[in-house]
């Protein structure tokens, strides 16, 4: 990820790579993630449904393992 010119990433690119990081398994992981960027939830879901929509996000959604969560991934 390049950044926007002056060496800082941008907020969709640190969204981006807190997802590619890996969601935690969590009752809500877009707040978990929101505190960690300094965002709100809401802000982490519609900037989620934006890249969406502009095909940079295939799809996020949870890998089970015997009925339990296992992983929550983003296809980028």
């Amino acid at each position: 990820m390049s950044g926007n010119g002056n060496g800082k990433l941008t907020d969709d690119q640190l969204l981006l790579k807190a997802l590619q990081d890996g969601m935690p398994i969590h009752s809500r992981p877009f707040e978990v993630i929101a505190k960690k960027l300094k965002m709100t939830e809401g802000d982490v879901v519609k900037n989620i449904e934006r890249l969406k929509k502009k095909g940079v996000i295939r799809e996020v959604g949870v890998i089970l393992q015997d009925g339990q969560p296992k992983k929550i991934q983003c296809m980028i």
